[in-house]
């Protein structure tokens, strides 16, 4: 589970930063709705698994839907479980706007020197 350099994988993420209120289209009459703001997406190598396996169900338990594993050796990292994740896949667009995301944190498990990190594909349109 080290954080050998040759292993890591470019990934990005976003951090949560809070609810905004949706308005209609043309318009400033707010809908009463609310939707996640994130921050601007940040670049992040870490080792990222292929897919699960059978030695990461015992990691999180048996209950817990994720697809994938990332593992940092980096305590002061900043992802949390509100975080999302772009996996393969570039956060930015057509004149740099920010595409969907495409998965998110389920779960985390902090070590003595490493994190753990259990990630769930998301299809967000």
């Amino acid at each position: 589970m080290r954080d050998l350099k040759r292993n890591q994988q470019t990934f990005y993420y976003a951090q949560f930063t809070g609810m905004e209120e949706i308005t209609e289209p043309n318009s400033t009459v707010k809908t009463g709705e609310r939707k996640k703001t994130y921050s601007t997406p940040v670049a992040m190598k870490a080792n990222i698994s292929p897919a699960r396996g059978y030695a990461d169900l015992k990691i999180f338990g048996k209950g817990l839907d994720y697809s994938k594993t990332i593992c940092t050796c980096e305590m002061d990292c900043p992802i949390t479980e509100e975080s999302v994740l772009w996996i393969e896949k570039s956060p930015f667009g057509e004149n740099n706007t920010t595409t969907s995301y495409n998965y998110i944190i389920t779960q985390i498990a902090r070590g003595l020197d490493n994190i753990l990190y259990a990630v769930r594909k998301v299809d967000i349109g």
